[in-house]
C-alpha cells in the first residue's frame, strides 16, 4: 500500500496519517470530493467509484507510471480509499471519535506568576490522532472574567460542527515569588538565600500554601535551583536559580616597557581556574578600545601585554573566572589601575 503524501477532502488540504485518514474523517458509504496525491506528481483526482476502476487502481505502480490523472467529477466512498489503501474501514467507530471524550484540549500555560495583568493562555485542541481542530470552525473558547489576580480561574471549549459537547480546563495565577538574591561570591560557606511569596496586596502568604526545596552543594562555584511547588488553591511547580561566583582578585603591579607592560595579579586559588585581563585606554573600557587576555590557569600571575602604543595611558582591571562543565563563572572586576607606556 502506498502512503498518500498529502490529500485534500472536499476542497480542504491535508497532510494525512494512515489513521485519521481511513477511520476518522471520511463518513462511511457517503461520496466524497477527494484529491489524493500517492507521491510527489502521481494523482487520484476523483475516481469513479471502486467496482468501476477499482481493480484498475490496485494495478498502478507509480514506478511504472510517472502521472496519472483521472477526470474531475466523480465520487468515492471511505470505503473505497480504505480498501484502496489497504486500511481497515472502520466506519461504525469514526462516529465515536467525534465524541468529546476523544478530544484533547490543552492550554499553552496552566499556572503563571501574578503580575497585576491579565492573563490569557492560548487554547489547542487535538483529536485522538494528534490532529489540530480549528477555532470557531470546529469549536469555541470562553475564558471567565478577571483572571488578573491571585485565583483559579476556568476556560470552557465548545464543541461545533461534527464535534459536540464541552470541555472545561483551568488554570491558576499564583502570588509572587521573590528571593533575596541571585548571585553570591564564594566564602567556602553553604548559600541559602531567603525565598519571600505574597499575594496581589503585597502582604506574605502562609508557608502552608507551598513548599521549597534547594538544590544539593550551593557551596562551590556554579548555578543552583530553588523549587517552589503551590498547594490547596494554588497549582504550578516554578524554578528559581541563583548563582555562585568565584572572590575576585587584584592586580598588584603594573610596570611599564616599551609599547607593552606587565602585570602581576594577585594569586587566587580557591574555586578559580583562571583571570582575564582588560585594558583599554579608556577609563571606562568602552568595547572599542578594550581587549582581553585570559590566563588558563590560577598559577600563573604573571603577564606581559604587548603591540601597545608608545607613551599612552593604558588602565588596567583583572577578574577570575571558575570553568564548571562548560559554562564559565566570573568574578567582579577589579578597581583599574592604570601606566603609562614607554
Amino acid at each position: 500500500a502506498h502512503k498518500p503524501v498529502n490529500a485534500t477532502l472536499n476542497g480542504k488540504t491535508f497532510y494525512p496519517s494512515e489513521d485519521w485518514f481511513a477511520t476518522y474523517y471520511f463518513k462511511c458509504d457517503k461520496p466524497i470530493n477527494i484529491n489524493i496525491e500517492i507521491q510527489p506528481g502521481i494523482n487520484i483526482q476523483n475516481p469513479r467509484t471502486y467496482q468501476t476502476i477499482g481493480e484498475k487502481l490496485k494495478k498502478i505502480d507509480p514506478r511504472r507510471y510517472p502521472y496519472f490523472d483521472w477526470k474531475s467529477g466523480y465520487k468515492l466512498t471511505a470505503s473505497d480509499v480504505a480498501e484502496f489503501f489497504n486500511w481497515k474501514p472502520m466506519c461504525d467507530y469514526d462516529l465515536k471519535l467525534a465524541g468529546v471524550e476523544n478530544l484533547r484540549v490543552s492550554l499553552s500555560e496552566t499556572s503563571y506568576i501574578y503580575n497585576g495583568k491579565v492573563r490569557r493562555p492560548k487554547v489547542t485542541v487535538k483529536d485522538i490522532n494528534d490532529f489540530p481542530l480549528t477555532k470557531n470552525e470546529d469549536y469555541t473558547v470562553k475564558y471567565s472574567s478577571g483572571r488578573k489576580n491571585i485565583g483559579k480561574y476556568k476556560v470552557t471549549v465548545t464543541f461545533k460542527g461534527q464535534y459536540s459537547g464541552k470541555k472545561v480546563v483551568y488554570f491558576t495565577i499564583n502570588p509572587k515569588i521573590k528571593i533575596s538574591s541571585t548571585k553570591y561570591t564564594y566564602t567556602g560557606k553553604t548559600k541559602r538565600p531567603t525565598v519571600t511569596i505574597t499575594n496581589s496586596s503585597g502582604k506574605k502568604i502562609s508557608t502552608k500554601y507551598y513548599s521549597i526545596g534547594y538544590s544539593s552543594g550551593r557551596k562551590k562555584v556554579g548555578k543552583y535551583t530553588i523549587t517552589i511547588k503551590f498547594k490547596k488553591g494554588h497549582s504550578g511547580t516554578y524554578k528559581k536559580t541563583f548563582t555562585i561566583v568565584p572572590k575576585g582578585t587584584t592586580a598588584s603591579k603594573l610596570t611599564a616597557a616599551k609599547k607593552s607592560l606587565k602585570v602581576t595579579i594577585k594569586k587566587q586559588s580557591a574555586q578559580t581556574t583562571g583571570y582575564e585581563i582588560q585594558y583599554s585606554t579608556s577609563k571606562k573600557f568602552p568595547k572599542s578600545t578594550t581587549k582581553t587576555k585570559t590566563i588558563n590557569s590560577y598559577k600563573t600571575t604573571r603577564s606581559t601585554i604587548k603591540g601597545l602604543k608608545a607613551k599612552r595611558t593604558y588602565y588596567v582591571r583583572v577578574r577570575t573566572y571558575k570553568t564548571v562543565g562548560k559554562t564559565k563563572y566570573y568574578s567582579a572586576w577589579s578597581k583599574y589601575k592604570s601606566v603609562k607606556t614607554k
